[in-house]
């Protein structure tokens, strides 16, 4: 197996370079952990599918058969719209992609408080997004309740 090795160079770094190289730490810090994570519910569905809610992305991961996966990443910006369905225990979420020759299918037999905040993050994600709002320097307690704040604003979910 290939292996790579990078050393670094003596240089005086630029200060365009040291901005890039602060931003890319920030993302990758950002990117790290989930600020929401929900499973299909088993036995409703026989290969329960994902969803992890990120600061700046949504991955989808459809659990197809036995070992095998699909893993469908949502880049923010790239997000039209997200819509939830519910019933008495159910829930299910449906995302829009702008630019894309297909959307992905939507998440089924989450529970229902699962696809309620799926939902209010990602809308409050695409809302800060579209507003050009940094969260690049908030930990992912402020992001999730300001976000959650801004996604459930105009939503009514009761039963």
């Amino acid at each position: 197996m290939p292996t790579t090795v990078y050393t670094q160079q003596a240089t005086n770094a630029s200060p365009e370079n040291t901005h890039n190289l602060e931003k890319l730490t920030q993302l990758s810090n950002q990117s790290r952990e989930p600020l929401f994570t929900c499973t299909g519910i088993f036995p409703f569905t026989l290969f329960p599918d994902k969803v992890d809610v990120y600061v700046d992305k949504v991955i989808i991961t459809y659990t197809r058969f036995f070992f095998t996966k699909e893993i469908f990443p949502i880049i923010i910006k790239n997000l039209l719209s997200v819509s939830v369905s519910t019933n008495m225990l159910f829930g299910s979420v449906k995302f829009d992609l702008t630019l894309s020759p297909s959307d992905p299918d939507p998440v089924k037999f989450l529970p229902r408080e699962c696809a309620i905040k799926i939902h209010q993050l990602t809308t409050g994600l695409l809302v800060a997004q579209k507003n050009e709002i940094n969260l690049g320097d908030l930990s992912n307690e402020e992001v999730y309740a300001q976000i959650e704040k801004i996604g459930s604003a105009d939503t009514n979910f009761e039963a």
